[in-house]
Parts: structure tokens; C-alpha cells; sequence
């Protein structure tokens, strides 16, 4: 796309504190797009190259390491699937490993990770990147085993891990693309490629991972012992009336490619004049459909923002059906309530192989609503089951993770075997934000006019009026 290629040459000819703001703004607009060219190691090894040929290395090494793994984060949160991800991952090492922050980070969530780890060091940019970024290598060359679980635009810990490569030859990078749905720098960087879906595996073919990057299957793990994914859940509808609920962020619930949840949602309501909807997620209030669901079922229809984790409890307690969010799936939490005894329910999705769980979710709402009536056999809740442990128990996962982390063996996803294959459409769509323009226009006043004319900008300026 000429614009995105125009905005890549100033990435490619701009110095590098410009050049390094440009390419997390480029990644965060390709992100927040349909715009399926995920391969971004062009502008990785640009500024890789950039970073070497202005600076040279100014990191010391005496060739000295610590036996742990070194995990490294980049903004750790209190709620969500990716730092969880992290945490459990953390546990399954022999020596308790050590953690490198690089963004700022609540305090809660900092004294939270001490559970986890021997050591927490945090590094924050001071608003220099080229001290930032040799201040994170000096941290990072001291390890062998190096654990990613960075944000999609931390541009500055994929340098620090390439001068610390340089200098530290025994140095191994494992990616662990827990976002594996959007494109992220860190590619040229990793030895391991960490996969977690299907869906994820097939785009991994366009970010351009080099043919000596090895692959691997992780999953991801839930921490309960063996005999809660064996427990039997019952699909009983109650003609009386159900209490339904889905909890994601509110991004999971947009609208698109016209796919949206709405349907599913009031094909439930308007079954049963009793049942209940009740919705967990920050900002869905100002969803234009979703606000107008509530219109339609004010006394029916809950909205909420967050609540505190007892709270969260008793309502997930008092439900009788979970439903995954859509179009996005919604991570671990639609696993973690079957687990929890609780029948789910959910519609297919482009983003796919992520659970065996996933095996319940039907092509759309009319289909979705049969397993309210027509209860899944015990052999086929057996079977999932057995599928769900072997894709996310906590053993399952340890033992692929610790397996290839020592001894190099990798592993294929076991959903290959009973989810099938569908083909995600690769689109072009790409919409700028404000963010990347005031910087262009700050860098390149001529780069700025070529892309306010452009049908790329037009369309940001109908989304903003839209809006109002």
C-alpha cells in the first residue's frame, strides 16, 4: 500500500528517536485496522541496522550469566489473559526466574509479581532511547534463556535483545505471541516462536519469521489441578428462565465485516421473556448496538463496567450459560467458566484453534441456541474434555513449554486434528490515526499532505463525525 510504504521510507530515512516513535505509531494503526500484511521485519532490521551504524554497541559483556530465565514484560496489568499467560509460564520454570518491566507499571501489579518471581527489575524509558535501549541489553545479555511476553510495539526491548544476541552468543530468544491475531516487532529477534491457536499459526506465515526461527506449540494454560477438566457440565435449559453472561473488553464486541454479537443475544431474549442478559465489559455502554439491545430490554439487559473480583464470583456463580464474546473471542475466561461447571455457548469465529472448546460454538445464532434444547451427549462432553486438558492443563502446557526450553523439542497443535481450517481473508484496510499524523507532520510536511488526501485519512475523518 502506498501510503503505509511512504510512511515506512520516512521511517527508513528519519533518525532514530523519530524513526523508533514513527514505527510503534505505524503498528499500532496496522493493529487497529483490517490490514492483514503483518510482516514488519523490514522496519525491525532497519532500525536494528540504524541503532548499530549511529550508536555501535555501549554495552559491556564479561561473559558472566545467571542460570534463571529471564522473563521480560512490558506492561504488566491486573486483569486480562496476557500477564496471566506470563505468571503461569513463570511457575512451571525449576529456579524461580527473574522479571525485566520495561513500561511503567502499577505498583499493585508490580508487589502481585513478586509471587512469581526471584527478582523484578524494572527499566523505564527517560525519554532517551538510545540510553533506554542499552540500559535494557546491559539487563538482558546476562541471561541465556530470554522469555518475550512484550507488547506488539516494543520496538525498544527487540533492539536490546539484538545487541544483547550480538554480544552473547548462548543468548536464546523465545517469543511468546500471545497476541497472535495482530502483527508485532520481535520477529528477527527469536530463536522459539511460541504459537497459542490455529488461526495464529496460519498468519505466521506472513510476518516473515526467518526459516531458522523454529516454531512450537505452547497453548495456553489453565492452573487447576487435573480433575476440574474431567468434572461433567450440564447443559439443562430451564423453561423458567436463564441467566446468561459474557464478559470481554469492549474491542471484542465490535462490529465487523457486519459480524456482531447482537443476534445471538436477542434470539436468547426473545425465546424466553424471563431469561437474562448480563454483560462484563469497560466502555460497552457507548456501543450503539449494544445500546440499543438495552433500549429494547431495559429490565433484562446489564451493562457492567468491572466489578470487584467477589462480585465477578457471585454473578459468574449465579449464571446459568456463559456465552464466548464475538467477534473476538474472548481468551481463557470462556474456557475457565466450563471448567467452573458452567455450560458455554458461542458463535464461530475467523480467529480460531485457541480451544478444543471451541467445538461447541456453532456458524450462527439459530445453531448456537440447539445446544439450549438438545443437550450434548456424554461422550462428546467426555471427549472435550480430554481435549481441553491436553491443549490447556497445566501439566500439558509445562511439559511442552519445559521440554522445548531445555531440550529443543517442538510440538505441533493438537487442534490440527479436530478443528478445521479456515481461510483468513487477508484485507488492506488501513485507517491512520491522529496520533501517527501529528508526528508525520512534525517530521514531513509533505508526507502529511499526501496522506490527508488520501481515502485512508477521509475515512478517519467520517468515523470522528460518525462518532459525534
Amino acid at each position: 500500500m502506498k501510503e503505509v510504504e511512504e510512511i515506512k521510507n520516512l521511517i527508513f530515512n528519519s533518525e532514530i528517536h523519530q524513526s523508533i516513535e514513527l514505527a510503534a505509531s505505524l503498528i499500532r494503526d496496522i493493529n487497529a485496522s483490517d490490514y492483514y500484511d503483518l510482516n514488519v521485519t523490514d522496519i525491525e532490521r532497519a532500525l536494528i541496522k540504524k541503532f548499530d551504524k549511529t550508536n555501535g554497541i555501549l554495552v559491556e559483556f564479561e561473559g558472566k550469566t545467571y542460570d534463571s530465565a529471564l522473563f521480560v514484560i512490558s506492561e504488566g496489568y491486573a486483569t486480562g489473559g496476557h500477564t496471566r499467560l506470563m505468571e503461569n509460564l513463570s511457575q512451571m520454570i525449576p529456579s524461580r526466574p527473574t522479571l525485566l518491566v520495561t513500561r511503567p507499571t502499577e505498583q499493585s501489579v508490580i508487589t502481585r509479581f513478586e509471587r512469581y518471581f526471584e527478582q523484578i527489575i524494572t527499566c523505564f524509558n527517560n525519554k532517551n532511547n538510545v540510553n533506554y535501549i542499552n540500559r535494557l541489553a546491559k539487563e538482558i545479555v546476562k541471561y541465556n534463556k530470554v522469555i518475550l511476553n512484550i507488547h506488539p510495539d516494543d520496538l525498544h526491548t527487540v533492539i536490546a535483545c539484538d545487541i544483547a544476541k550480538k554480544l552473547n552468543k548462548e543468548l536464546q530468544v523465545y517469543f511468546v505471541n500471545h497476541a497472535d491475531h495482530i502483527a508485532t516487532y520481535g520477529v528477527t529477534v527469536s530463536d522459539i516462536w511460541y504459537e497459542i491457536s490455529l488461526s495464529g499459526h496460519q498468519l505466521d506465515k506472513f510476518r516473515g519469521i526467518l526459516s531458522e526461527t523454529k516454531i512450537s506449540f505452547l497453548g495456553i494454560p489453565i492452573n487447576k489441578p487435573k480433575s476440574s477438566f474431567f468434572e461433567k457440565v450440564n447443559y439443562n435449559y430451564n423453561p423458567d428462565g436463564n441467566r446468561f453472561l459474557t464478559a470481554a473488553s469492549s474491542n471484542k464486541y465490535e462490529l465487523e465485516d457486519d459480524a456482531t454479537m447482537i443476534p445471538l443475544l436477542d434470539e436468547i431474549l426473545t425465546m424466553n421473556s424471563k431469561n437474562r442478559v448480563s454483560i462484563i465489559s469497560s466502555g460497552i455502554e457507548f456501543n450503539p448496538f449494544f445500546k440499543k439491545l438495552k433500549k429494547e430490554y431495559p429490565n433484562r439487559v446489564r451493562f457492567h463496567s468491572s466489578l470487584p473480583y467477589d462480585e465477578y464470583i457471585k454473578l459468574s456463580e449465579d449464571t446459568d450459560f456463559y456465552i464466548d464474546s464475538y467477534p473476538m473471542p474472548g481468551g481463557t475466561a470462556f474456557v475457565e467458566q466450563f471448567l467452573h461447571g458452567k455450560p458455554c455457548i458461542g458463535l464461530q469465529t475467523k480467529f480460531y484453534g485457541y480451544t478444543p472448546l471451541e467445538l461447541v460454538k456453532r456458524n450462527t445464532a439459530e445453531e448456537a441456541l440447539e445446544l439450549l434444547t438438545t443437550t450434548p451427549s456424554d461422550s462428546f462432553l467426555n471427549e472435550l474434555n480430554s481435549k481441553i486438558f491436553e491443549v490447556h492443563g497445566f501439566d500439558k502446557v509445562k511439559e511442552r513449554f519445559l521440554s522445548n526450553l531445555y531440550d529443543n523439542i517442538l510440538f505441533k497443535n493438537p487442534m490440527n486434528n479436530y478443528i478445521d481450517f479456515r481461510n483468513i481473508s487477508k484485507k488492506y484496510n488501513i485507517y491512520f490515526s491522529w496520533d501517527i499524523l501529528k508526528k508525520i507532520l512534525k517530521f514531513s510536511k509533505l508526507n502529511f499532505i499526501n496522506l490527508i488526501l488520501s481515502k485512508h485519512f477521509l475515512r478517519l475523518i467520517l468515523n470522528k463525525i460518525k462518532s459525534f
